[in-house]
């Protein structure tokens, strides 16, 4: 297994792609971001992964998200009271997102629909899996109790993307763009949850993000 590192981020591209729940053999590659330790709960992660609607608030690469569409008698995702709230995504949830590719340009952008495959919990780790329909790419977001410590958690995620003529594309010529702003997410990720929790807020984002 080949992997190239980004120094400024330290998020990887590994070839070939890694395993996903719903491609076990792997794919051509994967874009991967080192674990992320974040003073919070896994629960109080999760909800910030799942509350799409509010990225634009505090993601400078996936800038936006929105248009919200939940399965046919589902209202909305369960939060970590166990009351069903609209603005929560959960399996089979399709939401819309936007990229920015560079942050010096923010009209440059691209955008996909993604649709949330699985939401799995244990007591040891939580793991969130989306699919796009724009490129054959899934993401895994892993939330798991540290081995020691009490009050934090780590968080990890990676994209593995199957052989196209879309993702040859992506991976000759956008590779420096695509491991900045992977490696970014996760230390983005860890801001918004910690910010959260620091103004005492957990399922308000309007509370407690400024908008970027």
């Amino acid at each position: 297994m080949n992997a190239k590192t980004s120094p400024a981020t330290e998020a990887s591209l590994v070839v070939p792609g890694l395993p996903t729940p719903s491609h076990p053999e792997g794919g051509f590659f994967t874009l991967k971001s080192p674990p992320v330790t974040i003073n919070g709960t896994k629960d109080q992660v999760l909800d910030v992964l799942l509350r799409v609607e509010a990225y634009h608030s505090w993601s400078t690469f996936l800038c936006d998200a929105g248009n919200i569409v939940h399965p046919e008698n589902i209202n909305g995702g369960e939060n970590s009271h166990g009351e069903i709230d609209p603005s929560l995504v959960t399996v089979g949830s399709k939401f819309d997102v936007t990229f920015r590719l560079f942050p010096n340009f923010p009209s440059m952008t691209t955008k996909s629909t993604e649709t949330i495959v699985s939401i799995e919990k244990s007591e040891e780790k939580y793991v969130v899996t989306w699919k796009s329909s724009d490129v054959a790419a899934e993401r895994v977001h892993i939330i798991s109790d540290p081995e020691e410590g009490y009050g934090t958690c780590t968080y990890e995620t990676y994209e593995t993307f199957q052989t196209s003529m879309k993702t040859y594309i992506m991976k000759w010529f956008l590779e420096s763009v695509l491991t900045t702003g992977f490696g970014e997410w996760s230390a983005e990720v860890k801001r918004a949850t910690e910010g959260r929790m620091s103004i005492g807020h957990s399922e308000d984002p309007s509370r407690t993000w400024g908008h970027r």
